[in-house]
C-alpha cells in the first residue's frame, strides 16, 4: 500500500496537468501505477489530498471522481479517529521543534495540512509515501515512514527509447 500526495493525484487525474520538473514525470508515475494494478497494490488518497485537488477542478470534479471510484486499486483514505491521534503527536512534536529550533519555513496551516497526510499514512500502515513536495517528504521520514519522490521512480523502458526522427532532405543519398 503507498500514499500519494496532490502532485502525483493530478498525473493521474488530468492528461494537461503541468509536469513537475522531473524528467518524465508522468511516465514514471503511469509505469508505478501500472506496476502496482499488476501487482494488487492498493494506493491510497489521503482524503485532504483529494480535498486540494478538488478545490481546483472546477468543471472536472466529477470526471476527476469518476477515475477514482472506477479504479479499484485507488482508495480514498479518510481523516477518521485513529488518523487525528496520530497527527495530534505528530503536530505537538513539530511546534514542539519549532519553539526550540525556530525560523522553520513552513507555515502553520502547511505544518498541519502534511502532517494530517503522514497520519493517514501511518495509521493505515502504509509503505510509503510519493510525493515530489520535500516538506512533505521530510515530514513523513521522520515520523518513520519511507517516502520518495518523483525522480526516485522507475522509468519504463519504452519512455528510455529515445526516437530519431530523419526528415527525408536530411537524409544523405550517397
Amino acid at each position: 500500500m503507498i500514499v500519494i500526495d496532490s502532485d502525483v493525484l493530478l498525473l493521474v487525474l488530468d492528461p494537461d496537468a503541468a509536469v513537475p520538473p522531473v524528467p518524465m514525470a508522468r511516465e514514471r508515475v503511469n509505469y508505478l501505477l501500472q506496476s502496482l494494478s499488476e501487482s494488487r497494490t492498493q494506493v491510497l488518497v489521503p482524503a485532504p489530498v483529494l480535498a486540494e485537488i478538488l478545490v481546483k477542478a472546477g468543471a472536472a470534479t466529477q470526471d476527476y471522481l469518476a477515475v477514482l471510484r472506477g479504479n479499484p486499486n485507488i482508495r480514498i483514505a479518510p481523516f477518521d479517529e485513529r488518523a487525528a491521534v496520530e497527527c495530534a503527536v505528530l503536530i505537538k512534536a513539530e511546534l514542539q521543534e519549532r519553539r526550540t529550533t525556530r525560523g522553520m519555513k513552513q507555515s502553520r496551516d502547511k505544518v498541519k495540512f502534511d502532517q494530517q497526510i503522514v497520519a493517514i499514512s501511518r495509521s493505515t500502515g502504509a509503505e510509503y509515501l510519493l510525493s515530489n513536495d520535500s516538506e512533505l517528504r521530510a515530514s513523513a521520514e521522520k515520523a518513520g515512514l519511507l517516502a520518495k519522490g518523483l525522480k526516485d521512480l522507475e522509468v519504463p523502458t519504452e519512455a528510455r527509447q529515445a526516437t530519431l526522427e530523419l526528415k527525408p532532405d536530411e537524409i544523405d543519398k550517397n
